[in-house]
């Protein structure tokens, strides 16, 4: 499933540098874009557990998800 989501503190290429490096450790997903001016990241996960994964790793690292966009237009918003 296509996401995206609006992170917070994600504003330099260092944040996108740790966000990569960290998300590929996570086997079901893909990073399709990566957009520093908006704070947003789209990606593909294999499943609702690869989406937690993701929304744990991205808080752990400094990056928390303060909004989600699911590919059948649900909007999570996420605090």
């Amino acid at each position: 499933m296509k996401t995206s989501a609006t992170l917070k503190n994600f504003t330099s290429t260092e944040g996108k540098n740790i966000v990569t490096r960290n998300l590929n450790r996570i086997m079901d997903i893909v990073i399709l874009d990566m957009d520093i001016e908006n704070s947003t990241i789209t990606f593909l996960h294999a499943s609702k557990a690869a989406l937690d994964r993701v929304k744990k790793e991205l808080k752990c690292i400094g990056f928390p998800v303060s909004h989600l966009q699911l590919q059948n237009n649900k909007t999570t918003v996420i605090d």
